[in-house]
């Protein structure tokens, strides 16, 4: 194989290990936005939390006093289920078991690319010596 090769085929590598690092930074983001909720929901558990700043979109929020426990949990196609915070909670920790798994995934299939990337660079060298 020819350097020129060698280093396209580099190029595609780390721009693989790139895109993979991008959606590494969007779990780690959604598992901090979990977890911050999951903060919130025991807070309001525990009858500390009183009072709230609730989100109306768009960066919109509106001071609001929590009055019961009960919530509605969106289940998927715009579908809300009363749940108690215990449930949610529940629910919420799931959720973040699986970003946790799919993280992991990236990480081994960027330790891979990494494996791959340092093969390429002995693979180079030694062509490099042959041809010294």
């Amino acid at each position: 194989m020819e350097q020129q090769e060698y280093f396209l085929k580099m190029q595609m590598l780390g721009s693989e290990a790139e895109k993979i690092e991008q959606q590494i930074q969007a779990i780690e983001q959604q598992a901090a936005e979990l977890r911050a909720v999951h903060e919130s929901l025991e807070a309001i558990k525990e009858g500390k939390q009183k009072e709230m700043l609730a989100n109306l979109g768009k960066g919109i929020f509106i001071p609001a006093e929590i009055k019961e426990k009960e919530l509605l949990v969106n289940v998927g196609k715009s579908i809300l289920i009363k749940k108690n915070p215990e449930e949610t909670l529940k629910i919420i920790g799931e959720q973040i078991k699986k970003l946790i798994g799919g993280k992991n995934g990236f990480v081994l299939k960027i330790e891979n690319l990494q494996e791959e990337m340092q093969q390429l660079l002995l693979e180079m060298q030694k062509e490099q010596k042959k041809e010294n």
